[in-house]
């Protein structure tokens, strides 16, 4: 059996992971810089906070449905108590977080309002978080980007969201020479024109939002071969 024949559709995700592993560390996930930009947009914006902690006792995760419209993923901070702890958990797994009716006093968005402000001290100025969980999750590639773009981000709430919803389809960005850049890639075992030109037309769709933060677009062709041997470029624009 021909092992690049039976990965199939698996084939973009070992590409992914091959250009990730060539890049040593250097390539932010798309969906993690969303998440970080979107948790630093929504500090200081939480709504309807009550002024203390809440009182839930016993053991299991549980938590309150906020109204809150920041941040807009809810399902990425999640503020809850956690064996009688109170925390803040970033992207928990589906089904851990038990949800015990709305947050009526508040007390779970003043929660999410201080594990927010963590995360933008975590972020920009390197500080350990006491309720924020899950930090160790972002590499110091997503880290550095997050903090570079939200330096750059600006305009209303609508243009935030397009951004994050934007920069949450990228499979990865890449810091190089000065320059940030939103990468789309593609693997194949016949690197055709006609192949590509489908991910050129998306990194061009893409570039029309994200050249407002100063992002270039950039394609990685992972072309895995017969011998195991694996070839991988990239396809920059510098202007």
């Amino acid at each position: 059996m021909n092992l690049l024949h039976a990965l199939g559709a698996e084939l973009g995700y070992v590409g992914e992971y091959i250009f990730a592993k060539v890049l040593r560390g250097a390539a932010a996930r798309g969906e993690a810089v969303a998440m970080l930009l979107e948790g630093l947009y929504s500090a200081g914006r939480v709504e309807s906070r009550g002024s203390v902690l809440p009182r839930e006792k016993g053991p299991g995760t549980y938590s309150r449905h906020i109204t809150s419209e920041w941040p807009i993923h809810k399902s990425w901070f999640v503020p809850a108590i956690d064996g009688g702890e109170p925390v803040v958990l970033i992207d928990p797994p589906k089904g851990l977080v038990k949800y015990m009716g709305r947050d009526v006093e508040g007390a779970y968005a003043f929660l999410l309002s201080l594990g927010l402000e963590e995360l933008r001290s975590f972020v920009l100025k390197g500080a350990t978080p006491a309720v924020l969980r899950g930090v160790e999750a972002f590499t110091a590639a997503e880290v550095d980007i997050a903090a570079a773009l939200y330096e750059r981000l600006w305009g209303g709430p609508d243009f935030v969201t397009l951004v994050v919803d934007t920069i949450r389809e990228v499979d990865f960005l890449l810091a190089d020479g000065g320059a940030i850049y939103h990468v789309e890639v593609k693997t194949t075992t016949h690197p055709t024109d006609a192949k590509l030109r489908k991910k050129r037309m998306l990194l061009q769709r893409r570039q029309q939002v994200l050249e407002k933060l100063g992002l270039r677009p950039a394609l990685a062709v992972v072309v895995p071969k017969e011998n195991w041997e694996v070839e991988v470029w990239i396809e920059k624009t510098t202007s």
